[in-house]
């Protein structure tokens, strides 16, 4: 059976817990999933953006410890889950 994983983050501004925390999060499944906010749910939530959403998809994509990503609209991450 394969353990499947799934974070969500904005990586705004990408920092070394957020490395640890998707790291861990492969180190301890077979295929980890990243559910990136969008530009209008970290505005919206955070009031401002360094980096834009292609920027952000580019660290992640960029990392061994993400397998899959996808586009988060929510805070919830339920539709994604589904």
């Amino acid at each position: 059976m394969e353990v499947i994983s799934y974070t969500s983050v904005a990586i705004d501004i990408f920092h070394y817990g957020q490395l640890r925390l998707l790291d861990q999060a492969k180190r301890v499944s077979d295929y980890h999933i990243c559910g990136l906010y969008t530009d209008k749910l970290c505005l919206k939530w955070n009031g401002s953006l360094v980096m834009t959403y292609e920027e952000r998809l580019a660290i992640l994509n960029a990392l061994k410890c993400v397998d899959d990503i996808l586009k988060q609209e929510s805070l919830d991450p339920t539709e994604n889950l589904k």
